[in-house]
Formats: structure tokens, C-alpha cells, sequence
């Protein structure tokens, strides 16, 4: 589940974007910034990073 997330937070956060072989390279070169869904994406990185905050702390 955790490799999961990783993996999930990697693709929002756009990791990976400035390696031009990259599939992120070619998909990134694609998102129109002023597309309203850019923000959405912002806004679910935002909370998955806060949910994943959280629950480390639970279990510390």
C-alpha cells in the first residue's frame, strides 16, 4: 500500500517531469496550466499528502 501511494504522489506532485525519456516528460509537456483540472489535481496532492501527514503521526 505504501510503495502505492508513493507511486501516487509521485505522479500529482509531477516527479520525474524533467527527464525527457520519461513517459511523465511527455505527459507533462501535455497539461494546459490554465485547465481548472490542474487545480483539482493541486488541491487532491494537497490532501493526500495531509491524510498520509496524519496517519504517520497516529502511528508514531
Amino acid at each position: 500500500m505504501e510503495r502505492e501511494l508513493n507511486a501516487l504522489e509521485d505522479l500529482l506532485g509531477l516527479e520525474n517531469v524533467q527527464e525527457m525519456d520519461s513517459v511523465e516528460a511527455e505527459r507533462f509537456a501535455r497539461i494546459d496550466p490554465s485547465d481548472p483540472v490542474v487545480e483539482e489535481i493541486c488541491l487532491r496532492l494537497d490532501g493526500l499528502r495531509q491524510a498520509r501527514a496524519q496517519t504517520a503521526n497516529m502511528a508514531a
